[in-house]
């Protein structure tokens, strides 16, 4: 997988705006033995608002419009056309985690969310990855060896 793109991404959580996540986009190269576009969303340890894992459909349906709108009308089977995968760093006493998020069915609507009509994909399903499984799609460097867009 290739970085084309990481930033921090700021969005309303449920009830209020100001929380914070961090986006990485990856891209599949030649050889990759999965050929679907992956995004990184990453749980910040400053962010006072509502956790990614809250919002998780509301933030896929936002972030992967921002990248790949066309593939939120794409068939999802036997797949969805986007990997999501949430990271929540190491802490003191706790490893990182990745989790990789699908969602049924795969396809946009609008919801009510605190008050506010948000474009949103179905339930959100949640598979924690392995070790291998995180080498396999970052490498050896992991995810956090790639850098944020400049500002």
């Amino acid at each position: 997988m290739r970085q084309i793109r990481a930033y921090r991404y700021q969005y309303r959580g449920i009830w209020r705006s100001g929380a914070r996540c961090r986006i990485a986009v990856f891209v599949p190269e030649a050889g990759d033995q999965d050929q679907r576009p992956l995004i990184l969303c990453t749980e910040l340890s400053e962010n006072q608002g509502t956790s990614i894992t809250n919002l998780a459909e509301v933030l896929a349906a936002e972030v992967v419009a921002r990248h790949f709108p066309a593939l939120l009308d794409a068939a999802a089977e036997p797949r969805q056309p986007v990997r999501w995968v949430e990271m929540y760093p190491a802490a003191p006493g706790w490893p990182a985690e990745y989790d990789e998020v699908t969602f049924s069915p795969w396809r946009i609507r609008v919801v009510w969310c605190g008050g506010v009509r948000r474009r949103s994909l179905g339930t959100p399903d949640w598979r924690p990855l392995r070790p291998e499984e995180i080498t396999a799609l970052f490498g050896s460097q992991g995810p956090h060896g790639h850098q944020e867009d400049a500002a």
